[in-house]
């Protein structure tokens, strides 16, 4: 399988991202903090449904919402491959609000 790309809205520290990735070997870097994680926590979320920690944490902070979109490719033989995607979103709960 081959991502070629991850669309972020209101993600953690990210408002709107949109990553593309070239077959190969890809290495995300950046400082501390940057949200290097957080793309492999949405590739992992869409694709796996899995997250260390609950959705409400996982969106922006002050966002209601959030949805992550990864575009991938899946080896079919010699004839290619071919496109798919996943997706999930996530709302705000309203548990303990008035």
């Amino acid at each position: 399988m081959h991502v070629t790309r991850v669309e972020l809205d209101n993600i953690k520290s990210y408002e709107r991202a949109d990553f593309s990735f070239e077959p190969g070997t890809t290495a995300i870097v950046g400082p501390n903090g940057a949200g290097k994680t957080t793309i492999l926590e949405a590739i992992a979320w869409s694709l796996f449904d899995t997250l260390d920690y609950s959705k409400d944490d996982f969106l922006r902070r002050g966002a209601k919402k959030g949805s992550v979109r990864v575009t991938f490719e899946s080896e079919r033989g010699a004839s290619g491959s071919s496109p798919l995607a996943a997706a999930r979103s996530a709302a705000k709960s309203c548990a303990g609000m008035m």
